[in-house]
């Protein structure tokens, strides 16, 4: 398990990687949230964010980071999560090669609340392998 994160002022590690993504203008609602409810039952911020750009600067350093974690993986992939609060209150899967996740990370956008399952193998392998999850 990778967690992507900002560098800290002192040089550490922060939890978010909010410098890494190439945001938008757009406001951000923050919610409000009611102590007399459930968090179930109230707006928790989901459905304004649904797609995203990395900051192009680091991109060169995420494929490698990826292609050492492709290579040192028994199974030869990789599992990419981009969670955010303010996402889809959707989530979802997509099985994809890594020449496809690069071709998407640098001249695309990728979904929020999406699970990249990433492989070094052609399309139609990707399409066995679902199948064969299933």
């Amino acid at each position: 398990f990778v967690h992507l994160a900002d560098k800290t002022e002192d040089g550490k590690f922060g939890i978010c990687g909010g410098n890494l993504i190439e945001w938008d203008d757009g406001i951000v609602i923050i919610p409000e949230h009611d102590e007399t409810l459930d968090v179930e039952d109230q707006w928790n911020g989901e459905d304004q964010y649904f797609k995203f750009r990395f900051e192009p600067s680091i991109i060169p350093e995420l494929k490698t980071l990826i292609k050492i974690l492709m290579q040192v993986s028994p199974r030869k992939e990789v599992w990419f999560s981009t969670d955010i609060q303010f996402g889809p209150s959707e989530t979802s899967e997509e099985y994809t090669t890594l020449e496809r996740f690069f071709n998407q990370t640098e001249f695309s956008e990728l979904d929020w609340h999406r699970l990249y399952k990433i492989k070094r193998t052609s399309a139609q392998t990707l399409c066995e392998a679902k199948t064969n999850e299933i």
